[in-house]
């Protein structure tokens, strides 16, 4: 693609583009011009992440048949995923992960500490809007409830807001976080970066959010029903596509209390060994 200028554009949702975000720097080692046509709540993460591309807020209806292209070459962001990785296996590229705002992160960080001293700094999403298998993805708010009794926790609310959705699926569980006022997870991608880059952990079901943890390094837990996305694979606690993540499986369908208690389980481990730092 040398001399050619490529453009890629998104054809899914935020959570399937940030998957191939990764890929963007090599895209543009192999091209001469880079455009890429994205989400704009997405624009100033990759403005950070990339060193050239041009970056354009998503047209309207995305149609590579009926929109003009913006390079010589186009293709859509699960395009760029087959051909660069064929086999739907993460290619082995040192690309890194996304770049966050560091300096903002760090004051939220500063901010959390103060405010919540000596607790592990947990974030927590747990419901998704996807119409493809959103029920069987989200966790009720009362599975939840085993992991707010962990001691040394403080939960930091990171589920973004869907005015189209009934509160019940938001407002039992919010009482037992804190939700910063600052942070718009909704629609300030970038300011919901700088937030999890500063907490301790992230546990999130399989939505936009775990690809954001994935995309930026950030050690995460997904929660994951029986029968997965392909892009999490049917086994295991490893993500091949995010080596930050891990992966906490249903045994049967529906079963979110086996997984809450592994994860009260391995939460506990953690919360043992912050007790055990801070006293040496």
């Amino acid at each position: 693609m040398d001399e050619e200028s490529l453009h890629v554009w998104a054809l899914e949702g935020v959570g399937d583009f940030l998957m191939m975000a990764r890929l963007l720097p090599e895209l543009e080692n192999r091209t001469d011009r880079l455009i890429v046509e994205c989400d704009e709540r997405l624009i100033p993460l990759l403005r950070r992440s990339l060193a050239s591309a041009e970056l354009v807020p998503l047209r309207s209806q995305v149609d590579g048949d009926t929109l003009p292209p913006l390079g010589d070459l186009q293709s859509t962001d699960r395009g760029v995923i087959r051909h660069l990785s064929p086999d739907l296996h993460p290619v082995e590229l040192d690309t890194g992960p996304l770049q966050h705002d560091q300096a903002r992160a760090a004051g939220l960080r500063k901010k959390y500490q103060k405010r919540f001293p000596g607790q592990l700094l947990v974030g927590l999403s747990w419901y998704t809007t996807s119409a493809a298998q959103g029920r069987a993805r989200s966790v009720l708010p009362a599975d939840l409830e085993p992991l707010f009794a962990q001691p040394q926790c403080q939960f930091i609310d990171l589920q973004y807001r869907d005015p189209a959705q009934a509160m019940e699926h938001y407002e039992p569980a919010a009482g037992h976080l804190f939700r910063d006022d600052e942070v718009d997870s909704r629609d300030n991608l970038d300011g919901l970066a700088a937030q999890m880059a500063a907490l301790d952990l992230v546990i999130t079901v399989d939505n936009s959010t775990a690809q954001l943890a994935g995309a930026l390094g950030v050690p995460g837990w997904v929660l994951l029903h029986q029968l997965p996305d392909w892009r999490w694979g049917l086994r295991g606690d490893a993500s091949e596509w995010y080596p930050s993540l891990r992966l906490f499986r249903q045994a049967a369908q529906g079963d979110w209390q086996g997984v809450i208690e592994q994860v009260c389980a391995e939460l506990q481990a953690k919360e043992d060994a912050v007790s055990l730092r801070c006293t040496a």
